[in-house]
């Protein structure tokens, strides 16, 4: 309810902070990124890669997807 009052201009903002929770995302997907390369990661955030790990590429974007997701998932 926070949320929709908020929205319609009629509150503060909401408890949930969506930009820190994205963050905080990323980081750990990153973390996971780098524990399966077994590599320090060095992230170039403009450019969305590892600039040390060409081998993280394919967890970080897959290259193919499967079947059935091609259409939705195209970026």
């Amino acid at each position: 309810m926070e949320w929709v009052n908020f929205a319609t201009g009629q509150g503060p903002g909401p408890g949930s902070n969506f930009q820190y929770s994205a963050w905080t995302t990323d980081a750990n997907h990153l973390g996971n990124v780098a524990y399966r390369t077994g590599k320090k990661i060095e992230w170039d955030y403009a450019n969305l890669r590892a600039t040390n790990a060409p081998d993280a590429a394919p967890f970080i974007k897959r290259p193919v997807y499967r079947k059935g997701w091609d259409d939705i998932l195209k970026a």
